[in-house]
């Protein structure tokens, strides 16, 4: 008969158990948070909250309950906080999909809701998958610069995260004591094994001390013929000390170690190939077979030992011997007992699995070893060469563009945002200056004529990528403040204006400490030459700390007020 997704022996992985999704959960744990509160900081550095022409979610409410004004110090503080969030994003992606692999049969089980917790646990479950994949594949494509999405990626972006966020805090908040407490299991003997089948340990080393643990132990099943003691591998053997015949807990004759399987004397079980207890990740019948109502019985198989219908014979090891070994490896879990409700974690495990192929220290070094090649194939990208050149992975790793003082990275072209070289030649181009009641009209070569004065500032976009600092040079904004009737050490805030036609932040805001910085400036030279048109020539704005978007190129408009 064929299996629906919703039942547990569709889903036939080995690798799937409580250990292997607490540890990738706990990874989550505290990648996401760093992505969280990075990402809440790049939406500060914009300073939304300033003016309109910052904000791109003006609908956000309570939503912007945390926001300040953006320092200016350090100068690399943006250039940091954007390189961790979209590398770690990246880096995060293997881990992302091997969580959501390890949780699918959650997704299908019934039925939807056993208690209000479940419930809250279900739906937020719901959210939290479909918001980790809208944040993360939006994204990516942002990185890309591949903008598909319909909408603007910063309000996309923005709504999502708190979405997602809101799932992620309340699945935590439910399910984090669990994963720790499978997690502090790999501390006891057999808790997880190194190698397949193999406890870390050393416990049960040999097959007769593996099987003596574990026969009889309290919430251990009686013979029967259903699922849990049907499969191969799913109850210890060779102890001498197990009886044969109904009253035991394995269902079958004792061996002696390294002979061969007899046959087994339950009707419909399966002869077991998998050898000793110790060398089989598979779970034991009460670890994995019981059923789902919590009732604590073995799926298909006879009472709990020593409960109602269990046969006569031993149904319990000494205390003493309750020292871990009492289950294989693999669940990672201790077995439950007699009477126990069925535990949520047990979801994950096949009661029906495939055998293994891979261990899960196998497996957790696949998702790692992909974590590590993404990491390092993007994070170059935030270096100038030659590690730039690594980040094969990203629109603006390789070689730096060009060659000579303009020979680094940019987003914007003067081609692609329709600046024509004749609006910006020396007669066709002048900067006014507004604010205070007063106009000032000013062409690049009276520009060159107020006071100059460098800054060593990088560039740093919220695609991830950034430079190393270049060498700009221009007229401080605070000066240009005093040229419209303002003290330099009280000019106020600033709307910047572009040539380009169109496209985000062709008007941008900065906050009267931004303006009053002595690094930020009006460039009009960059590493000892003039701007180039596609690094904003013939002015642009440089401020220490901020995105680049606000970082207005081919500037034609400033006008100083409070806004």
């Amino acid at each position: 008969m064929s299996r629906s997704p919703s039942s547990p022996a569709f889903w036939r992985s080995p690798l799937r158990g409580p250990w292997f999704t607490s540890l990738l959960g706990v990874v989550l744990l505290v990648g996401i948070t760093v992505m969280f509160v990075t990402g809440l900081l790049s939406y500060a550095a914009y300073n939304p909250n300033l003016a309109a022409v910052n904000d791109k979610t003006p609908d956000k409410g309570i939503l912007g309950f945390y926001l300040f004004s953006w320092p200016t110090h350090p100068v690399w503080l943006y250039r940091l906080t954007q390189g961790v969030h979209v590398t770690l994003g990246i880096t995060l992606i293997p881990v992302l999909l091997a969580k959501l692999w390890s949780v699918v049969p959650k997704l299908f089980a019934l039925p939807p809701a056993r208690s209000l917790a479940h419930a809250l646990e279900r739906l937020s479950l719901l959210l939290l998958v479909g918001g980790a994949l809208f944040e993360f594949t939006t994204g990516v494509l942002n990185i890309q610069l591949d903008y598909i999405f319909p909408g603007s990626f910063y309000t996309l972006h923005f709504y999502g995260a708190w979405v997602f966020i809101a799932a992620f805090v309340t699945h935590a908040v439910l399910r984090v004591p669990i994963a720790l407490r499978n997690l502090s299991e790999m501390r006891r003997p057999g808790g997880w094994p190194d190698r397949s089948g193999e406890p870390s340990d050393g416990a049960g080393a040999g097959p007769s001390e593996a099987a003596g643990a574990a026969a009889g132990a309290p919430g251990t099943t009686a013979d029967g013929p259903g699922p849990a003691s049907d499969r191969p591998g799913s109850a210890s053997d060779g102890s001498d000390s197990a009886p044969d015949g109904p009253g035991s807990a394995s269902g079958r004759p004792s061996t002696s170690p390294g002979g061969p399987d007899p046959e087994p004397r339950v009707p419909g079980a399966a002869p077991d190939h998998s050898g000793p207890a110790a060398d089989r990740s598979a779970p034991l019948p009460d670890d994995a077979g019981r059923d789902r109502d919590g009732a604590g019985t073995a799926s298909g198989g006879a009472g709990v030992a020593g409960g109602p219908g269990a046969p006569p014979g031993p149904a319990s090891a000494p205390e003493g011997q309750r020292d871990g070994r009492d289950r294989v490896p693999g669940p990672s879990v201790p077995a439950p007992e007699a009477g126990e409700p069925a535990r949520p974690e047990d979801e994950l495990i096949s009661p029906d699995p495939l055998p293994p192929t891979v261990s899960r220290r196998g497996a957790i070094a696949f998702v790692g070893g992909g974590s590590l090649l993404l990491a390092a194939t993007t994070v170059g990208h935030s270096f100038d060469a030659p590690v730039r050149e690594t980040a094969l992975l990203a629109p603006h790793g390789g070689p730096e563009p060009g060659s000579g003082p303009g020979a680094f990275q940019i987003n914007k072209t003067a081609a692609s945002r329709g600046i024509d070289p004749k609006e910006t030649g020396a007669e066709a181009w002048s900067l006014v200056v507004a604010g205070n009641g007063r106009t000032v009209r000013l062409s690049r070569a009276q520009l060159q004529e107020l006071p100059l004065h460098g800054s060593a500032l990088p560039i740093a976009c919220v695609e991830g990528w950034s430079t190393s600092d270049q060498a700009w040079r221009g007229v401080r904004l605070r000066d240009l403040a005093v040229l419209v009737g303002y003290e330099a050490d009280a000019a106020p805030d600033v709307v910047v204006e572009s040539l380009q036609r169109a496209g985000a932040f062709r008007v941008a805001a900065l906050r009267y400490n931004q303006v009053r910085d002595p690094l930020s400036l009006l460039a009009l030279s960059v590493n000892g030459a003039d701007l180039t048109p596609d690094h904003g020539y013939p002015a642009r704005i440089i401020v220490p700390a901020a995105p680049g978007v606000l970082n207005t190129k081919w500037v034609s408009r400033m006008t100083f007020g409070a806004l």
